[in-house]
């Protein structure tokens, strides 16, 4: 049997970063005031060891991809199993504004890329 490792090797390295952002943000003033997410803290610590150090011992960034990918999925459908409010027209009410939200997010996703890929088109 031959299994990959990889993902668990990532998410221990998050892991790893955000317990590290956590003490640093615990530690220094500067984070605390300016109320930096330890996520953030994280992400810029991460940014040059998945870039410059892991790669040398042959950890690389492309499973970090499908990971942010499967997480996204896994919180999207934890939204739409929420529990909707005791009155079924607030319920009705919310389903609509998420709905719209989502699919709104979708149009200017896609609004914004094709703005930016015929910006391009046309310089190049």
């Amino acid at each position: 049997m031959n299994f990959a490792w990889n993902m668990f090797v990532d998410l221990g390295i998050i892991a790893a970063a955000l317990l590290l952002a956590t003490l640093i943000r615990a530690r220094v003033g500067f984070f605390q005031r300016y109320l930096i997410p330890n996520a953030l803290t994280a992400g810029f610590i991460l940014l040059p060891l998945y870039n410059f150090v892991l790669p040398q011992f042959g950890i690389t960034s492309e499973g970090l991809g499908e990971l942010a990918y499967h997480l996204l999925s896994i919180s999207f459908v934890g939204m739409a199993l929420r529990r909707a409010p005791a009155s079924s027209n607030v319920g009705r009410r919310r389903y609509f504004s998420t709905a719209v939200a989502v699919l709104s997010q979708y149009a200017l996703q896609t609004v914004v890329g094709l703005l930016l890929t015929f910006i391009l088109i046309s310089t190049i």
